[in-house]
């Protein structure tokens, strides 16, 4: 699909994304010039909207106002107009949902990630201008807009723009893939929304950071644009960044050395609880900074930490772990499970496959299902022990665990093999699914139960999917092209994502 036709959907198509023109007209007018109270005045029935979550920021502890805030006049004494604007926009960005099932992008994790991206833009900015510093938040939050517009309107292509899967099956039906980067998408859709020209062409820059090397004040905001979008992977565990490359980015652009910048994020971190409480967003993880840059073992390597601020927070990593309740007792279905790692076992898995198939053919809604395979699975338990072996089932089962939605069903089918039940979920979504937990178990860090060791693990992975014309009839007919699938994944080395089908 051609980037005009993207763009033609994303203006004119029934499920097209439109922000308030009110939230248009008045962003237009703070990029353009510094507002007065009477200019901001004008646009009093857009802040009534948005008036409760703009007197929760302003009397958070994260802007710490003194004043009280109740009325209108009250919010725009207390936050500038830059705070109301982006304010606006990720409470907007917050209520973007899907338009149809089985879209490809995860609704939840992009506000996530656009919120993140946000909040570290806004710690970076005091290395910025002042007229850059009043845009940033706002390049934050809308750079990415390409996300739900491919999602909605080319799924397709947004599975190879921005998922970029692995699947060599997939790679060769989409060699035609479009000369184009998603960043245009957003740089053409806020120049039809209206916005100055200067701001969507910055956000296209963030295609190529280094084509923003010519003009320095320009680079300096790109780079500061660049790392926050890394700092927000690196807090998400995501991409496999790591405190090297933030460190790499921000002496690049803003010179800026590796002790500044440790301490920086550390100060962010400790900040980062309080704005996510003002905005009522809950990102699972953990609180304490130092534990959270724990997790990068380059912070360790560097000696960035005292050893013994490590020893504090080992110890109370500790004392939390022997204040955890006990888990509760297995249910009486424990048949159903399995002993090692916690999930369903094979037997669920068939019995509640074979009900879904009769439901999905009856009913019309698409089911997906998902094997994989630990890549050298036995050679590891021959060179390394049952032992490590049975570490990596329960680290990879809790993996899974946390990556896949509560409707999901986790079991484990073989001794190296998980299974994964997707209800009411098409092709496209299960191959993002998939293709995510791949990559996910490539990029994670496996340990040792006892010892300071970690493992690299991959996985082969195969999906298909029962379509609401009924392709596969049978609950074996469905397995096993899913199993063929994943048996060809292994023999081609392993560590892919491939598709099943019938025949």
């Amino acid at each position: 699909m051609k980037l005009e036709r993207v763009l033609e959907l994303a203006e004119n198509a029934p499920s097209a994304i439109h922000p308030p023109q009110d939230l248009i007209a008045f962003t237009r007018e703070s990029l353009q010039k510094s507002l007065s109270e009477n200019q901001l005045k004008k646009h009093s029935s857009l802040f009534s909207e948005y008036r409760e979550q703009l007197v929760n920021f302003a009397t958070s502890e994260f802007i710490k106002t003194k004043r009280k805030v109740r009325t209108l006049k009250d919010i725009m004494t207390a936050l500038s107009p830059e705070w109301i604007r982006d304010i606006i926009w990720l409470t907007w960005l917050r209520g973007l949902e899907p338009s149809r099932p089985n879209e490809p992008l995860d609704y939840p994790h992009f506000i996530q990630h656009s919120a993140l991206m946000f909040y570290f833009s806004q710690g970076l900015k005091s290395h910025l201008k002042q007229d850059q510093q009043k845009k940033i938040g706002l390049y934050a939050l809308l750079a990415r807009i390409y996300g739900p517009v491919l999602s909605r309107h080319a799924p397709e292509l947004y599975l190879n723009l921005v998922e970029k899967p692995q699947d060599s099956a997939v790679t060769t039906r989409r060699s035609h893939s479009p000369q184009f980067s998603p960043y245009e998408v957003s740089q053409h859709l806020l120049e039809r929304w209206g916005f100055p020209v200067e701001f969507s062409e910055t956000v296209l820059l963030l295609a190529n950071p280094g084509k923003a090397a010519t003009d320095a004040t320009t680079a300096k905001l790109v780079g500061t644009l660049v790392l926050a979008q890394q700092l927000a992977d690196w807090y998400l565990q995501e991409n496999g960044v790591t405190f090297d490359q933030l460190h790499q980015t921000a002496r690049q652009f803003l010179r800026l050395p590796e002790k500044e910048l440790f301490e920086a994020l550390r100060q962010h971190l400790t900040s980062l609880p309080q704005f996510l409480a003002t905005i009522g967003m809950d990102i699972p993880g953990i609180s304490d900074p130092l534990t959270v840059l724990l997790r990068d073992k380059t912070v360790i390597q560097k000696k960035l930490v005292p050893y013994e601020d490590i020893a504090a927070a080992y110890l109370a990593l500790l004392g939390q772990a022997k204040s955890q309740p006990k888990p509760p007792e297995p249910p009486a279905e424990a048949q159903f499970v399995d002993k090692t790692t916690g999930v369903f076992n094979h037997t669920y898995f068939h019995v509640l496959l074979q009900n879904l198939i009769a439901q999905s053919l009856r009913y019309e809604f698409p089911l997906s299902i998902i094997l994989l395979d630990i890549d050298e699975f036995k050679l590891l338990n021959e060179v390394h022990s049952h032992l490590v072996g049975d570490a990596i089932l329960q680290q990879m089962a809790q993996l899974l665990s946390n990556e896949l939605r509560k409707a999901d069903v986790i079991c484990r089918t073989g001794p190296d093999e998980f299974g994964i039940i997707l209800s009411h979920t098409g092709r496209l979504h299960a191959h993002h699914v998939a293709e995510k937990i791949r990559r996910k178990i490539e990029q994670h860090t496996f340990l040792h139960p006892t010892r300071d060791i970690t493992y690299p693990v991959t996985v082969s992975v195969a999906y298909a999917t029962l379509s609401s014309e009924g392709s596969f009839l049978r609950k074996n007919d469905l397995l096993e092209a899913t199993r063929r699938a994943l048996i060809r994944a292994k023999i081609r080395g392993g560590n892919q994502c491939l598709e099943g089908k019938l025949g």
